[in-house]
Order: C-alpha cells, then sequence, then structure tokens
C-alpha cells in the first residue's frame, strides 16, 4: 500500500449498491484502508436494497434479483469479497454453491397483507405503455428541458 492510499479518505453519499461497490473497490484496487472509507446515508445502511448489518458484524443483502447469467460484473465484484461463513470462499463462490440447495420460486413482485397483488398493468392504458416506450426511445437532448406534467 502506497502512504498516498492509506492517507486517503473517501466519502461516499448513499449506502446503496453503488456505494457498496466503490468501497470494495477502493479497497481492493485503491488499496484504501477501510477505516478510511464513510458511507454517508440519511436512513439505515443499504440505501434502496434489502440489506441491514453493521462494520462489526459485515451485511447481508438480499441478492436474488442481482444475480443470473449476464450478472458477470457482479461475480467479478463479489469474487473479492470473503463469505461470512467460510471466509476460505469468496460470495461468489457460496452464494453459487447456495443456489441448487435453495433455488427460489419468486411468485410475486409485490405482496400486501399476505397477498399477492396484481400489478400487471400498473393502471397504465395501452396509450400510456406507448409514451413510456417513445420516452425511453428518446434521446436525453431531444427532451431538452421538458417537464413531466400530471394531467389528471
Amino acid at each position: 500500500m502506497n502512504s498516498a492510499s492509506s492517507r486517503l479518505n473517501a466519502y461516499l453519499v448513499g449506502g446503496g449498491s453503488a456505494s457498496l461497490a466503490a468501497a470494495v473497490y477502493l479497497i481492493r484496487d485503491g488499496h484504501v484502508p477501510g477505516q478510511n472509507i464513510h458511507v454517508l446515508e440519511e436512513t439505515k445502511l443499504g440505501g434502496g436494497l434489502d440489506a441491514s448489518g453493521s462494520p462489526q458484524e459485515g451485511f447481508s443483502m438480499r441478492g436474488t434479483r442481482m444475480y443470473g447469467a449476464a450478472s458477470v460484473l457482479m461475480y467479478e465484484l463479489l469474487s473479492g469479497i470473503p463469505s461470512l461463513d467460510v471466509p476460505a470462499k469468496t460470495v461468489t463462490q457460496d452464494t453459487l454453491e447456495f443456489w441448487p440447495e435453495a433455488p427460489w420460486d419468486d411468485r410475486a413482485r409485490l405482496v400486501e397483507g399476505g397477498q399477492i397483488v396484481d400489478v400487471t398493468s400498473f393502471g397504465l392504458s395501452n396509450k400510456d405503455r406507448l409514451d413510456l416506450i417513445e420516452l425511453m426511445l428518446r434521446d436525453e437532448d431531444v427532451l431538452g428541458s421538458k417537464r413531466i406534467r400530471n394531467l389528471t
């Protein structure tokens, strides 16, 4: 570790996946000591994630929506983090070995009061859907400073 890295203090705004990933890369690639990395989060750590934990005990995060065959970058990131259960393994190894033992079968995106909520339409008309698709396909320069207005 060079002396410049050991003196660097990093302040990451928000405790979501981007800041947590930045912390991993600062430690691994930037050789910044973990105690020099400060995550500033207004609410509980984890930001928009289903995460919990502490620096002393480690962190846990539900990861089912972050994995899959196309998640090569997530696997690479987690391959540098030791598993809490078996420190000789990485989180990537631990996760990939766990899947066959406990596969998930997601049947709902939203549950309220123990009941699956039908969100197939979100109350959107076909025109609403087309408007959203058109918005997604527009270049940001074309949108300029236009605002979204509530017409109801």
